[in-house]
This record gives C-alpha cells, sequence and structure tokens, in this order.
C-alpha cells in the first residue's frame, strides 16, 4: 500500500512545557519551557532525549517529521509563551495538493503528560501515541454501470496546525478540526485529478488538511469541501459531486486529521455533467455511503508490521450484549490483550473479550460481551498489543433509562404506577387505565414537551432510546354536562355521549340542539 512514508518517522523533536495542574491533560493548557534534546535514528521506533530538571511537573511534546517548522518557531517562541499560542504557530502550508508519490513523511503530534522529572527520573517504556495531521480520502465504485477514473478534490484547505486544540485525551482523538487563519482559499478551489490506482479504486493518492466542514456546508454548500468524481456512465463521461457527508442521516461530516475517509460509490441513476466545474455547483445524484475510520485506532505501523481492527469504537444498549470485531497483525508473535480498563485506569469488571490472543497473518474474530448496565453511561479501553504496537478499543455503554410516571392530582380514578428502571432501546407499554365517574382517560403525556405519548390512547407506548430520565404524567379530563337545548360553540367539536366520542359537527352559523341525554 502506498505510501508507505505515511507511517515513517523520519526527524524527532521534543518540546517541554510547565504542566497546568488543575488541567493535566488539556492540549491547551500549559507554558513552553525549553526544547529537549533528542536522540533518533530515523526509521526506528524508539529514541532518547535529555530532560532538565524543573520544580513543576512537565508535559512533553513530540513531533515527528516538523523539523524545518520547529526551527522556524523556536526563533519566535520565549520560555512562558502560552501552549495555545505555540499551537497557533506550529502551521504547515501548502496551497498545492500532496504528491503521495513523493512524500518524505507525514507531519504527526504526540504528548506524554505531567511528567515529574527530577533528578532520579528515569522511567523505562514509556509510549507516545503519534497523529498524523492529515487526512485521507480513498474511494471505491461499486456501481455496474459507472467506471471510475478520476476523481476532484474542491475547497481544500492550504494550512493545518501540527498539533491539535481539540483532543480527547481518553479515546486519542480529536473532537473537531483545528480551524487555522488563512486556510481557506478562494471558492472552487480544485486539488486533482486523481487517477484511478485500480480498477474502480482511488486509493492512498488524497491527502488533505483538516476542514470544518460541517459549518461552511451550513452556509452555503459551495463553501463545503467536496469530491468531484468522473467516468464513464454507460459508455459516456459523467461527472458527479459527492458530498463529505453522512448520507443515510444526510449530515454533513468534517474531515479530522488522522481519519481515512472511505467514499463508496453504490449507484448513479443519471447520466452526469459533462466537465467537473458543472458537477461541481451542480445536483449530487449519486448515492454513495462515506465511512470515517480513525487511523489511530483501525491500525497502527511499526517498520514493516502492523496491527489494525475492522473498527475502533462499539457502542451498547443498557442490557446484556455482544459484538464482534476483526483483528489482524502480521508480526510474527500475533498479538495479545494488553489489559482492559476504564477512563481512570480501574479495573473492569463489566466487559469481557475473547480470544485474549491471536496468531501472525490470520484474520481473527475478537467477541466482546458487556453486562447488564446500572445507573451511569459507563466506558471501557480495549488494548491489544503487537510487539510494540497498541490499538486501542473504545466500548461504550448506555444505563439504564429511569421512568417516572406522576398521576394528575386533578383527576379522579384509578393508578398503576409501572415507574423505575429500563433498559435502553426498550418499548414500555402502560397499562390500561379505568374510566372514572365525571372523567375521561386521556392519555399519557411527557412533562418536558407536553406532548402526549404515542400510541393507543388506553395503552400508549414509551420508547426509551436517549438514555436521559423520563418523567410523564397521566391526565384525565372531566366530562362536562351538556344539557338539552344547550347551543354549542363556533368551530369543530364533538360531543361524549356516556363517554363515547360522538361524531363531529362542523358550525356553519346554525343552531345545534343536542337531543337526548
Amino acid at each position: 500500500a502506498m505510501p508507505a512514508d505515511e507511517a515513517k518517522v523520519n526527524t524527532v523533536d521534543v518540546l517541554c512545557f510547565q504542566t497546568d495542574p488543575g488541567y493535566p491533560t488539556d492540549v491547551d493548557r500549559g507554558t513552553f519551557l525549553y526544547r529537549a534534546t533528542v536522540g533518533y535514528t530515523a526509521g526506528a521506533s524508539t529514541f532518547s532525549v535529555i530532560l532538565a530538571e524543573q520544580a513543576e511537573n512537565q508535559t512533553l511534546v513530540v513531533l515527528a517529521n516538523c523539523r524545518t517548522q520547529v526551527e522556524s518557531l523556536l526563533s519566535t517562541i520565549s520560555r512562558g509563551d502560552t501552549k495555545a499560542s505555540v499551537i497557533s504557530s506550529l502551521v504547515l502550508s501548502q496551497s498545492t495538493a500532496f504528491d503521495a508519490s513523493t512524500m518524505t513523511g507525514i507531519p504527526m503530534w504526540g504528548e506524554i503528560t505531567n511528567q515529574d522529572v527530577t533528578a532520579s527520573y528515569a522511567p523505562v517504556g514509556l509510549q507516545v501515541f503519534l497523529t498524523r495531521m492529515l487526512a485521507r480520502i480513498n474511494i471505491t465504485n461499486t456501481e455496474a454501470d459507472f467506471v471510475l477514473q478520476e476523481a476532484y478534490l474542491y475547497n481544500p484547505r492550504q494550512k493545518g496546525s501540527m498539533i491539535p486544540d481539540n483532543w480527547n485525551s481518553v479515546q486519542k482523538i480529536v473532537n473537531a478540526p483545528t480551524v487555522v487563519a488563512g486556510a481557506e482559499m478562494p471558492r472552487g478551489t480544485t486539488f486533482g485529478p486523481f487517477t484511478t490506482s485500480a480498477t474502480n479504486k482511488i486509493e492512498n493518492k488524497i491527502f488533505t488538511f483538516e476542514a470544518d466542514n460541517i459549518a461552511k456546508a451550513g452556509a452555503d454548500p459551495l463553501d463545503a469541501t467536496c469530491l468531484v468524481v468522473g467516468g464513464l456512465y454507460k459508455g459516456t463521461t459523467s461527472y458527479y459531486r459527492v458530498e463529505m457527508k453522512d448520507y443515510g442521516g444526510d449530515n454533513f461530516i468534517d474531515v479530522k486529521r488522522n481519519y481515512t475517509y472511505n467514499v463508496t460509490l453504490d449507484g448513479i441513476d443519471f447520466e452526469g455533467a459533462g466537465q467537473p466545474a458543472d458537477a461541481y455547483t451542480g445536483r449530487a445524484m449519486i448515492k454513495a455511503t462515506v465511512e470515517a475510520w480513525n487511523d489511530r485506532h483501525a491500525m497502527v505501523t511499526a517498520g514493516n508490521n502492523h496491527l489494525k481492527v475492522s473498527t475502533n469504537v462499539l457502542s451498547f444498549p443498557s442490557s446484556v450484549g455482544n459484538d464482534i470485531i476483526d483483528v489482524f497483525t502480521d508480526h510474527p508473535d500475533g498479538w495479545v490483550i494488553d489489559k482492559i480498563e476504564g477512563p481512570s485506569g480501574e479495573t473492569i469488571d463489566w466487559l469481557t473479550a475473547t480470544p485474549d490472543n491471536g496468531a501472525a497473518n490470520v484474520t481473527q474474530p475478537l467477541t466482546i460481551d458487556v453486562l447488564e448496565a446500572g445507573l451511569v453511561n459507563r466506558s471501557a479501553f480495549i488494548h491489544l498489543k503487537a510487539d510494540n504496537m497498541t490499538v486501542v478499543i473504545t466500548v461504550n455503554q448506555l444505563r439504564k433509562e429511569t421512568l417516572t410516571l406522576s398521576k394528575n392530582i386533578d383527576a379522579a380514578g384509578s393508578f398503576n404506577d409501572i415507574s423505575g428502571l429500563y433498559n435502553s432501546n426498550e418499548e414500555v407499554q402502560l397499562p390500561a387505565t379505568s374510566d372514572n365517574d365525571g372523567y375521561v382517560w386521556d392519555g399519557w403525556y411527557n412533562t418536558s414537551s407536553g406532548q402526549k405519548v404515542a400510541g393507543d390512547p388506553r395503552q400508549p407506548v414509551i420508547s426509551l432510546t436517549n438514555g436521559y430520565n423520563h418523567e410523564y404524567q397521566a391526565r384525565w379530563i372531566e366530562i362536562p354536562t351538556i344539557k338539552q337545548g344547550t347551543k354549542l360553540g363556533t368551530g369543530d367539536g364533538h360531543l361524549l355521549f356516556n363517554g363515547e366520542e360522538g361524531p363531529y359537527y362542523p358550525y356553519d352559523g346554525e343552531t345545534i340542539i343536542v337531543t337526548g341525554t
């Protein structure tokens, strides 16, 4: 798979910052102390660093393949400068497409937080996870009537921050792209064409900086980062716009560092535009799937060996359940489960993963089982290890949901309270409620929205799907006494006879007289 250099480390620099004791893992916090002396051989997976003893704890910021930018940065910063200002200053600029065939290493960042560096400081086996600053886009065509030939990237960015400012230190991913001043180029700027690497595939050719695509698409779709794919539709040259979005939910997605966006062309129903620019400004007449993978979790590389999983995040409802992912490594020693822990490193007793190891060059199914949850949402992290490569799988489980039912204080009648805890993604059918003299049962209402619960008015169904508390109120309405000769009000109305709903009577200016009792 090209390019091999996307995982290569050519240079290593370490910048040391004073840790903010109140926010030890916040990437934006802290102040600059000094640049450490580093010993590193290109292509190796370890390096040595000489640190200076300080009174305060230190955060060690590791930058790979950034030597030119680091040298330039050091001429502009001083001890005491905020880490946030350093982040905004350490920027890579490129106003043309990255050429994967000539790339010599993607800039990467990682850090080791909150280290108490004293004269006796000599840790063994410290690891730093490096995150690439670029995103990658791959395209696969499965439409039988279309032959993919090329693609263009519209509205890419020309600058990117080497250090993210939206880092999730638990999951080791960025929460959102880091927006760099001056990164936008004129609307309609194009990189490409990127030609096919194999039949109906464009792989490992399109690399780009992060982009705040959700905000741009919300303001004007012509400012959004998107693709235009071209090829032969039933023998005719055609171009189609493909959005960077979740087509199933019709939601745009941001372009984030260290993610691979696997775009699959699922179906084309019409002949497309004759030119790429016309497709960019026109309608996207194409069925596509855009699948985002976080490369930090999906695959890691060390030398010629790899460790990868089919997915890096699993989500479970509160009930007992299981799921299966695939694990693969080509390291001759195979892989093992190194540890399973909670967000603070605590022991986990509600999750198991089997088997606990796998052989080399075998795609091994790994079964994840979870027990029934309690009153809080919970997460766990499964660390898979092959030699010095580690992949972390995040497992999330929703808590049980609290259902509270309250009786309307103004209503008369019986009340069957089924308040309690229920599994998420569960439907609860409320019991039938009897009518009472002078009142009629009107249903259950959500106390937050005021809306009546859907379902049969006497046995509505509450769907518990959101992981929150649900509060509902039982309501009865009083049956009015209607005497013979009563004139009804204007508009459409209806009558109740012995608690049963009667016909609707449109009011047309005439008097409607109630006959009967």
